[in-house]
């Protein structure tokens, strides 16, 4: 891993500009990068990038910023566009950023605490939404929009309630 960050600071150096490498977590997100310590200490700036389950929400988080303060958070939606090759004319869907100020649903904010730690009571789980909601200094999601989002996502086959503990329920294959 050296080796590759010594390369990736010769080619900055020399052509003036940033080295984007992509890593991604293992099955446990709670312990970081997967691979060499190296990656994340080399590193001038690591943002966390993670999609709610079963939504097209995003949020990317800068967990190491070397001239700057760690911990900011940017949300956005995905959305679909279409878009025209000029040359064709050839029309392809994709999904485009938009961003949201505040525009997550209790139900979102549910399955984003349930993806982290499954088998969580109610309680537990506006815990949790409360805490996420902190953290990214969002307006606090009530008890109460809390209990209808996991009501609502039993009821859709979204979550499973076993003796009083939610969980996200897999998705269907593809």
């Amino acid at each position: 891993m050296g080796k590759a960050l010594s390369v990736a600071q010769q080619l900055a150096d020399e052509w003036h500009s940033m080295v984007l490498m992509v890593a991604h977590v293992g099955k446990d997100a709670s312990r970081g990068i997967r691979g060499a310590s190296a990656l994340h200490a080399g590193a001038d700036v690591v943002l966390a990038v993670k999609r709610t389950p079963d939504t097209k929400h995003v949020s990317i988080r800068v967990d190491k910023q070397k001239d700057g303060p760690d911990g900011a958070r940017f949300d956005f939606k995905l959305e679909d566009a279409e878009v025209a090759y000029r040359r064709t004319g050839e029309v392809i869907k994709t999904l485009v950023a938009a961003p949201t100020v505040g525009e997550r649903s209790a139900a979102e904010w549910c399955l984003e605490a349930l993806s982290a730690d499954a088998d969580m009571t109610g309680p537990e789980v506006h815990e949790r939404v409360t805490g996420l909601c902190r953290e990214g200094r969002y307006s606090p999601v009530t008890e109460a929009a809390v209990k209808m989002a996991l009501s609502r996502g039993v009821k859709a086959g979204t979550l499973s309630n076993n003796g009083g503990k939610y969980r996200v329920l897999p998705r269907a294959a593809f």
